[in-house]
């Protein structure tokens, strides 16, 4: 990923964070109950309800239903709708199970049909959890013998991210988590050989709302204008497709495309997140033509890593945008700045706590955790960070990666040593050999200032889940507590002498 610090992002402001909007039925790519236009003003459609029927569609609407799907699936309600396509709610029969209909509108010809055939063929080829699952797929017909599409896809318990955006503010840290989850199905279906051409919050169902400590978790869905390798395109060359306010530079022009692409409209969709406005406003023309001379603005206000990586996400030139791995591997990196930016020790009175033996097991289950094979734990002292508790045979190496996590109070994760470019780095600075896996992650103080850092190592690369990273959290702010307990005992007995 090429060095964004010479961009200059500016304005841009926030609104106070708020909860995420309740669970609520997501529109697998479309507005609800609405035809969305480019510019995101929903123009709303009045479905129109047929009578009972013996197909299972009673009262389902009659103009958009396109063909009728088998009937092992009884539909119940309509989730959303959209120009080509209509989403419904339904039970598999046979499975007994929830599931989501989506029929296709127009009956099978031309470029409709390469479309529909297209998404199909996508679908049927992925398989991971950023991305819907496809469970079932044919042709049905209507009452005129008219013979149309329909995809059945897992049916996901939760919203959109458009709903979540016009809901209220969202915090960094679920716009990180939602990032995370969102960069790792690039890189998956990228790898692939699929570029997905139409990234934008209506496309992105929001699984899980990181309330009650969790955290957020994001699908990718809509892959009915994507490209793979294999399939020829859909639309005419230099023909541009795709949802103007997200379009990347090449698309706007019309030029062939890379996953790069869906890198650009990630960044513009992650910035409106935090700035809840399109980065380029306007009618679809003006939209296009705008990311081609000018960078979008990028609040002054986001902590310096979320300029730097939003720069570098929507780099007029393809080239300069990070590459999937490397997206993956920031939004990581800011997931784990996010949870701890605010884990900082409590003020409430506490009794005094003797530490004997008390860093040791806090080490300990810091590697158990991370089933790694060392563990410390550095207090600032000063200018300098003196190692207090140690486990594990190699655990004298992470004396440097407390000092780096103290002087700079930020968290460090590094999953494969042998690929990231930070341990070569580090390696000729600190003149150590620096482990296949460490995490380093600060410890704060009640107003926030780091007081030390605890740090684990292992020999072989792994990647933490989210029960792991909770876990550590919470071994953080414990150790937190400790310290500022010594530090009122101190206190108190000071004073009584």
């Amino acid at each position: 990923m090429s060095d964004p610090s010479n961009a200059t992002p500016s304005g841009g402001g926030f609104a106070p964070v708020a909860a995420p909007p309740p669970i609520s039925a997501p529109s697998y790519g479309m507005p609800h109950l609405s035809v969305a236009s480019v510019t995101g003003a929903p123009i709303t459609s009045p479905p129109i309800t047929t009578p009972p029927t013996g197909d299972g569609l009673t009262g389902v609407p009659a103009v958009a239903a396109g063909g009728r799907p088998p009937s092992r699936y009884t539909i119940t309600g309509t989730l959303g709708e959209g120009g080509t396509s209509i989403v419904y709610a339904a039970v598999d029969e046979h499975l007994g199970r929830e599931v989501a209909v989506k029929v296709f509108k127009h009956e099978i010809s031309g470029e409709d049909s390469a479309r529909q055939q297209g998404e199909i063929d996508v679908l049927a080829g992925l398989s991971h959890h950023g991305v819907v699952t496809l469970i079932d797929a044919g042709i049905a017909p209507d009452p005129q013998g008219a013979q149309h599409r329909y995809l059945v896809l897992e049916r996901v318990e939760g919203s959109d991210l458009r709903t979540w955006i016009d809901h209220g503010a969202i915090s960094p840290r679920h716009i990180a988590e939602v990032g995370y989850d969102l960069a790792e199905a690039l890189e998956y279906v990228h790898g692939h050989g699929v570029i997905h051409r139409d990234l934008k919050p209506g496309n992105v169902l929001i699984v899980a709302d990181g309330e009650n400590g969790g955290r957020a978790r994001a699908q990718l869905t809509d892959f009915g204008i994507a490209l793979t390798s294999g399939m020829e395109r859909a639309t005419v060359d230099g023909v541009t497709t795709g949802t103007a306010a997200y379009l990347s530079p090449e698309q706007a022009r019309g030029d062939d495309l890379g996953g790069a692409s869906d890198v650009y409209s990630l960044g513009l969709v992650l910035l409106e997140c935090h700035t809840r406005t399109l980065a380029f406003p306007g009618g679809p023309v003006q939209s296009a033509i705008a990311r081609l001379s000018t960078d979008p603005a990028i609040p002054q206000e986001l902590p310096e890593q979320w300029r730097m990586l939003l720069a570098a996400m929507t780099a007029r030139d393809p080239r300069e945008r990070p590459t999937g791995r490397e997206l993956v591997a920031a939004l990581r990196q800011l997931m784990l700045t996010e949870s701890s930016r605010h884990r900082a020790v409590p003020a409430e009175a506490v009794p005094e706590l003797s530490l004997t033996g008390s860093f040791d097991r806090i080490t300990a289950i810091a590697a158990r955790t991370c089933r790694a094979e060392s563990s410390a734990l550095g207090l600032v002292q000063g200018e300098a960070v003196r190692v207090v508790s140690r486990t594990g045979d190699v655990s004298g190496d992470l004396d440097w990666l407390c000092r780096a996590v103290a002087a700079s109070g930020e968290p460090v994760l590094v999953e494969d040593g042998s690929a990231d470019p930070r341990s070569s780095a580090w390696s000729q600075s600190e003149d150590v050999t620096t482990p296949s896996f460490c995490i380093g992650l600060p410890v704060r103080s009640r107003g926030g200032r780091v007081i030390a850092a605890l740090c684990v190592a292992g020999s072989e690369p792994r990647q933490l889940d989210h029960e792991q990273l909770e876990s550590l959290h919470d071994l953080v702010a414990l150790a937190g507590l400790m310290l500022a307990w010594d530090a009122d005992a101190a206190r108190l007995r000071t004073t009584a002498a």
